[in-house]
């Protein structure tokens, strides 16, 4: 997806403004590095938020979420069910975990369009 409109500032890149960033992550439980496919995402950027489908929960000790082609970073929060939409919010060096235990859920249903659409609830 290519962002539109984008702020460009002195030492953070390009920036979506008025975007929904959404990605899915399908790493395993147990691997530490949690990865989200984002194209345009290539500066991380202090306060910005992502939302994310996690396939799977977690059950690995420190995880870490990378996030299009940005490093891994620390995840403060790290539980979440599998199947569920969670939001991190990227600030201090670290994702933090705004959201997770099951309370959203996450499907897809084809659209007039031929594609896809993301149901949230």
């Amino acid at each position: 997806m290519a962002y539109a409109s984008k702020l460009k500032t002195k030492n953070q890149g390009n920036v979506p403004i008025g975007s929904n960033l959404f990605g899915t992550c399908t790493t395993a439980s147990a691997t530490v590095q949690k990865e989200v496919s984002l194209s345009d995402f290539d500066v991380l950027t202090e306060g910005v938020t992502v939302h994310v489908h996690m396939a799977n929960d977690n059950s690995a000790t420190d995880p870490t979420l990378k996030v299009g082609s940005t490093g891994a970073k620390s995840i403060v929060g790290d539980e979440w069910d599998a199947d569920t939409v969670v939001a991190f919010t990227y600030h201090n060096n670290k994702w933090w975990l705004n959201g997770g235990g099951g309370s959203v859920s996450y499907r897809e249903e084809p659209n007039s369009g031929g594609g896809t659409t993301a149901i949230i609830e």
